[in-house]
């Protein structure tokens, strides 16, 4: 089993809603947390036309296992870690709440 996390985003592109996700490993909590969100800053960067405004982002703990004699593969999501919007975290910036659930989790 590979133990990994997934992030999920959705965001404005133009006045059009989008969503992507993407998969990678992480060594801690923080870095789980953290990583999609440099991810995020790091492509709106280079291409702030096509990424204007994240509306959401959930992060998941992914596990990922082999293909089986019969072909398939066994994955499974784990609870969510963090998840944010404008709506739900009431106002609080991303990166401050990032850093409330980084506290919060690894106590």
């Amino acid at each position: 089993m590979v133990h990994a996390y997934k992030a999920s985003f959705e965001y404005l592109e133009g006045t059009t809603v989008r969503s992507t996700e993407i998969l990678y490993t992480a060594d801690t909590i923080a870095e789980a947390i953290n990583a999609p969100i440099r991810f995020w800053d790091n492509r709106n960067a280079t291409m702030p036309e096509f990424f204007t405004e994240m509306l959401y982002i959930e992060i998941n703990p992914y596990e990922i296992g082999p293909i089986n004699e019969k072909g398939s593969i066994g994955s499974r999501m784990g609870f969510r870690l963090m998840e944010w919007s404008e709506d739900r975290a009431m106002g609080t910036a991303l990166k401050e709440y990032a850093e409330y659930m980084v506290q919060k989790l690894s106590r």
